[in-house]
Parts: structure tokens; C-alpha cells; sequence
């Protein structure tokens, strides 16, 4: 198993840095840096400084803000330097740095935007700068000794106005109206068991993880050889200080019944989804193990600033690539459970590219 999995993050990291190359061979030139007043804020607090600023402006092509950190360059500016941070929303206005050595710190922030040209322009923000010494510093050891490691919150319950409906084709139409209105955002995270009545996060991975905060609900297939379905609604919210707030919704259970045309239905092909279920099945904390080093993969691509497009397309070629594990025995369920997982993650890319085809179907 170790070597499949060491196997499928060569994978990741060929095609990703294939992609990586390619993009930025046909990347457009960016324009002359251009300046914006963020309106920046610095807060130092036990080595750890927390950045504020304003957000960017609609309608102006935002594609990402980059935040630029440097001990040593007075003039941080992207791409020149690598970004210590990237957010990909507009409502990303904040982020937290350890100061790892007695120093002067020079801070930046830039927002990236795309015309209609396809021309990439920089807006950044002045430079501020700090000067530490070793008492404002980040110890490691020290966070140690004083037990600074994360720590969940109890969870909170919150009312998503949460629904979930199964359709003739054992689709769960997940839907949701009220967004979380709350500072520190991070992550919807949908919940789906069939073994716990009332799931939870980290202790079972999310079926479906969300960062946009405007998201209203997801569907996926149901496993129609259990009975009882569990699903929940969590949101993730960063406190800072390695305190992480968990709002989670009422939990809503489907249970299939003999009075339910579609139970019937399974009933008729038991035999066939049970020898099905023999060939793919594999643990519980195998599972667990992949799709935490999969929301790895996708979330290290997304910082590195992927679009829905590109997303879908180093997707598909890691699946095209699993295909060859298939053909060995003892890896031929991990490779396929594998597949199932990552294609979920395309279909919500492509999900966001249809938008388009909507707008233009319209004319």
C-alpha cells in the first residue's frame, strides 16, 4: 500500500509540474507593478504576526491576492518572489506569519487580475515593515513546551436551513441557504456516513470539501447497500492561535425501507452489488489515508494558483495514469477507489466551468 501511494504522488508531481511548465511557458506577461492602497494592517502577537487588509474591488478581472514576505528584499514583488500565501477569494483579507529569526520583516500585498486580453496586471500595495528582536520572534520549542498544537473547538450547532432528498437514481441532493456569517472561514465540509449516526470532523473524512462561502449544495451517489444514511453540514473557521471553530448543522438520516420501490430495486440486483462490493472494497482507514493525502494534492494546487480548467485537466491525466495499477492484483482496489475519489473532484471543477455554457446558452 505504502508504495502505491508513494507510487500516485510521483504521479501527482510529474503531471503537476509537466502542467506547471507548460502553463508557464504560454503564461501572459504581466504589466508594470500598479499601486493600490490596501490599507494594510500589521498585529504582532507572540511571534505570530496577523496581516489585515482591505479587499479588492468587483468587477476588475481579481484572480488572486498574493501575499509577499521577505526578511532580505525591501521591495517584495510577485512573480518575482514566490508568495508566502495565496487566496483565491476576494473575501481572503487576512493571513498570519511566524517570525522565525530576529530581523527586519518586509510585507506586501498584491492582488492579480486578468483583462480581457488575457493580460495579467498587478495591483500591489505599499511596503511595510517591522523590526523584531528575539523576544517577538516564533520558538518552535517553546510553542512546545506551552502545548500550543491545534485544537478543535467543541462544535456549535448552526442552522444551514439544511435539506437532503434521494432521487430515483440514488442521488443525494445535498442543498443549503444560509451561509455562515462569521469571520475565519475556511471550508464547507459535507459530511456522509452510513455507519455513524452523527458525523464529524477530522473524525471522519468530508465527502465534499467546499471554500467558497456562496456554495448552496452538492449531490453524489448514495451506497445502496446500507441501510441507514447519515449527513451533516460542518463549516471550518480558523481563530487563530491553532484554534479551529467547528459550526455543524442538525445531522439528516435516509433510511431505505421494504415500502421503497428503489429498495426493491437493490433487492433484485443483491447478489450482483454484493460480488461488486467483494472486488472494490477496501478499509475504512485506507480510505481515511487516501482521501487525506488526495485534499492534500488538490488544496497544494489550488495555492498554487490553478484555474477550474487547469484543475480538471492535471485531473484527468492522474486518472489516465491510475489505469496502469489496475493491471496489478494487490493494487487494483486501492487504484480504482483512487479513480472514484478524483473523479468527484473533476466533476466539481467542471461543474464551476458550466457557468459558462449558461451564460452563453442564454443568447
Amino acid at each position: 500500500m505504502r508504495s502505491l501511494l508513494l507510487a500516485f504522488l510521483c504521479i501527482c508531481m510529474s503531471v503537476s509540474f509537466a502542467f506547471a511548465g507548460e502553463s508557464s511557458s504560454s503564461r501572459s506577461e504581466f504589466w508594470d507593478v500598479q499601486h493600490y492602497d490596501f490599507d494594510l494592517s500589521l498585529d504582532i502577537d507572540d511571534g505570530i504576526v496577523k496581516l489585515s487588509w482591505d479587499d479588492f474591488p468587483q468587477n476588475r478581472g481579481f484572480q488572486w491576492y498574493k501575499v509577499m514576505y521577505s526578511t532580505t528584499i525591501s521591495d517584495p514583488v510577485y512573480p518575482d518572489q514566490n508568495a508566502v500565501y495565496v487566496g483565491s477569494r476576494r473575501s481572503d483579507t487576512s493571513h498570519k506569519i511566524a517570525l522565525k529569526s530576529d530581523n527586519k520583516h518586509y510585507f506586501r500585498i498584491c492582488a492579480i487580475t486578468m483583462d480581457d486580453d488575457y493580460i495579467k496586471n498587478r495591483y500591489c500595495g505599499k511596503v511595510q515593515s517591522v523590526e523584531t528582536d528575539i523576544d517577538d520572534t516564533y520558538d518552535k520549542e517553546e510553542k512546545k513546551e506551552k502545548n500550543y498544537t491545534q485544537r478543535y473547538k467543541d462544535i456549535e450547532y448552526y442552522d444551514y436551513d439544511f435539506k437532503v432528498e434521494v432521487d430515483e437514481k440514488w442521488y443525494a441532493n445535498v442543498k443549503w441557504n444560509t451561509y455562515l456569517s462569521v469571520d475565519g472561514f475556511q471550508y464547507y465540509k459535507l459530511l456522509y456516513s452510513t455507519k455513524y449516526a452523527n458525523p464529524s470532523y477530522p473524525e471522519i473524512s468530508a465527502k465534499h470539501v467546499g471554500d467558497d462561502l456562496y456554495e448552496t449544495g452538492k449531490s453524489f451517489k448514495i451506497d445502496t447497500s446500507k441501510e441507514h444514511h447519515y449527513f451533516r453540514l460542518c463549516s471550518i473557521v480558523d481563530e487563530g492561535y491553532w484554534v479551529t471553530a467547528r459550526y455543524c448543522s442538525t445531522t439528516k438520516k435516509f433510511t431505505l425501507d421494504d415500502e421503497d420501490e428503489r429498495y426493491e430495486d437493490k433487492d433484485d440486483n443483491y447478489e450482483e452489488k454484493q460480488e461488486n462490493d467483494e472486488d472494490t472494497n477496501i478499509s475504512s482507514d485506507l480510505k481515511d489515508r487516501i482521501d487525506s493525502r488526495l485534499e492534500d494534492f488538490i488544496e497544494s494546487l489550488e495555492e498554487k494558483g490553478y484555474s477550474d480548467e487547469d484543475m480538471v485537466k492535471v485531473i484527468d491525466d492522474i486518472i489516465g495514469k491510475l489505469d496502469r495499477y489496475k493491471k496489478i492484483d494487490k493494487y487494483a482496489r486501492i487504484a480504482s477507489y483512487m479513480q472514484e475519489v478524483l473523479e468527484d473532484y473533476k466533476e466539481d471543477y467542471e461543474d464551476e466551468l458550466d457557468i459558462f455554457d449558461d451564460i452563453f446558452g442564454e443568447y
